[in-house]
């Protein structure tokens, strides 16, 4: 996907889970949302999203194996692969 310049911005915060602004080192960010659907994730790495609750916690008591990449599937069927 390859988002266009006027939709993306330098920002200085991230925005955690509770609404609280965190500062962070300025970084780039894209608005893909505006170009079709979107994926959102709920909890940083290494936190588990409690389900039906939306929230986070760090007290995971055994490994917890996922794949960090989404798959893509276009309308005329194709997929879109970036790894």
């Amino acid at each position: 996907m390859i988002i266009p310049a006027e939709q993306t911005g330098e920002y200085d915060y991230e925005i955690l889970a509770d609404g609280k602004k965190e500062p962070v080192k300025k970084h780039l960010r894209g608005c893909a949302c505006k170009l079709g659907a979107c994926v959102r994730f709920g909890c940083h790495k290494n936190l588990f999203l409690v389900q039906d609750q939306r929230t986070c916690r760090d007290d995971i008591s055994e490994a917890v194996d996922f794949d960090p990449y989404v798959s893509i599937t276009l309308r005329d069927g194709r997929q879109v692969i970036d790894s």
